[in-house]
């Protein structure tokens, strides 16, 4: 396995690879107002320069880690970390729309490159004992990017602006990809000459780009829309012919078929998919309630949630530890019981709730969504055989963001239906005409479907009696948003609960294949 400091030292490398996607989306969804009129383009099209990062990097992770297992690890990892600083170049020097969402793409994938195969790499170097601790530790610590993206972010724009904070990036892929060149021995390459499994490749390609679209649509259309509805299903019906097709049909799978057939594996999967629903999902109202009711800065905010990716960093390694003596299915089961509990606290949410409340609830979120991610990654790794470790570590980081983007969706579309429940209920109630409502509601449904979060603004022309309801109403109305939230989120945890339960065998017997 190597020197043990070296061993080490590479995970830290590792982990620098595993913030580049969180600090590089991060600048662009604070800064997207400013790069937007920049480079001269239209509320549309910035949202489409937005989303294309997304979708290219859900599209191609499967994929990204399936070239690695053909072309070795390293050698695409550093591919990968090249194409997300040339992205980031190109960022700082754009000049049109085109040219950012140009470099949005090549940042995708780089990033789908980088993602799985640093995780298959940190643990190539380790004993397989360890297995479990490494992967709780990665994925621990690079959850950290959650919340040290947008503040690095946050800092470097309030220094120079948009375009200065893209160095953040550059400089760690700079950093990390010239560590993983020094660092990482040959014998961590799997450089086996397999054939591509091209069809597998294609539909997987087409299925994740279009479920992730349909629920990315959903959080801004509503679940009934063509734009919702067409990408979404066309989406999960090629995802089932992938399936399909890697079991029954490939000469050399994708995946591994073992992957497909476990009834655990995929159990343990379904809970990791809602964990990150979860943990992904509630983030985004938990910001929007910092800042429009606690009156918190964009930096500030962030700084509330660290409690929570604290205390996922810390029981990350543990999980591993404790799945490995007592079983995953009883970790898993324990971290999503915390979720619910976590989740039933932040239900109750008003404007007056303090946050020794919400720190409660967030150290369990926090821990409980570690609890379940650890073991079922581990799970998935410990069943793959070596020659295709980065297709499976690919699936683990595709369930993660898949997960992530079906949280946004679904959460965010909860979050606005019930804030503007909520503010005509009170607005009506007020006495207030729905004309009199129709601009404010707007405003709001804006203001929860930007990208930047600004402050509430003090519409002209009406009574200074009407702007302090509104103003009292919007207050009402993202408590309620937020409430209702947390309360999807718990159901959510109580059906993984049953998922794990009855869809994972009560001990898991892992007999790994040898390499």
């Amino acid at each position: 396995m190597g020197n043990p400091v070296t061993s080490w030292l590479i995970l830290i490398a590792c982990i620098l690879v595993g913030l580049l996607n969180e600090v590089s989306a991060s600048i662009l969804n604070l800064s997207l107002p400013d790069a937007a009129r920049d480079v001269g383009a239209s509320p549309p099209i910035a949202q489409f320069i937005l989303l294309v990062g997304k979708l290219t990097l859900g599209a191609l992770l499967l994929a990204g880690g399936g070239l690695g297992d053909r072309f070795g690890q390293k050698r695409t990892l550093l591919v990968g970390t090249a194409l997300v600083a040339i992205a980031a170049v190109l960022s700082i020097y754009a000049r049109s729309a085109g040219m950012l969402g140009g470099a949005r793409i090549l940042d995708g994938i780089g990033n789908a490159l980088v993602s799985p195969l640093a995780l298959a790499i940190c643990i190539s170097v380790f004993p397989e004992q360890m297995r479990a601790r490494i992967i709780g530790i990665f994925l621990g610590v690079s959850g950290l990017g959650i919340a040290i993206g947008p503040l690095i972010a946050g800092v470097l724009i309030q220094i120079g602006g948009w375009r200065v904070g893209f160095f953040a990036p550059l400089g760690l892929a700079v950093v990390s990809g010239v560590a993983i060149a020094v660092l990482v021995p040959r014998d961590a390459m799997r450089a086996e000459r397999l054939s591509l499994d091209t069809v597998g490749m294609v539909l997987c390609v087409i299925g994740l780009t279009a479920l992730v679209l349909g629920f990315v649509q959903a959080g801004r259309e509503g679940w009934l829309s063509a734009t919702t509805l067409v990408p979404g299903l066309g989406g999960l019906a090629c995802l089932a012919g992938f399936a399909w097709w890697e079991i029954t049909r490939a000469r050399n799978p994708l995946l591994e078929p073992a992957l497909l057939r476990s009834r655990n594996v995929i159990a343990a999967l379904a809970a990791a998919l809602l964990a990150a629903m979860v943990l992904n999902g509630t983030v985004i109202p938990l910001l929007y309630f910092f800042q429009r009711i606690h009156g918190d800065s964009p930096v500030m905010a962030v700084l509330r949630l660290l409690p929570l990716i604290v205390t996922a960093m810390a029981v990350a390694p543990v999980a591993g530890g404790l799945a490995e003596r007592y079983g995953r299915r009883l970790v898993m089961t324990c971290g999503l019981v915390s979720i619910a509990v976590g989740s039933g606290v932040m239900a109750a949410l008003t404007p007056q709730t303090g946050y020794g409340q919400m720190l409660v609830a967030l150290v369990l979120i926090g821990g409980g969504v570690m609890a379940v991610l650890t073991p079922a990654a581990d799970l998935v790794m410990a069943t793959a055989t070596g020659e295709r470790s980065g297709a499976a570590a690919a699936l683990n980081s595709a369930i993660l963001q898949v997960g992530g983007a079906i949280g946004i969706g679904v959460i965010t579309s909860l979050f606005l239906s019930q804030g503007l429940h909520s503010f005509f209920e009170r607005m009506t109630a007020l006495g207030y005409s729905r004309e009199q409502i129709q601009e404010p509601a707007r405003r709001l449904r804006e203001i929860v479907r930007e990208t930047a979060l600004h402050q509430v603004p003090q519409l002209p022309d009406i009574p200074p009696q009407l702007q302090r309801d509104i103003l009292d109403a919007y207050s009402q109305a993202f408590a309620t948003g937020v409430a209702r939230s947390f309360m999807l989120a718990a159901v959510l945890a109580v059906l993984a609960i049953f998922i794990v339960l009855f869809g994972m065998r009560r001990q898991v017997a892992t007999v790994r294949q040898p390499s």
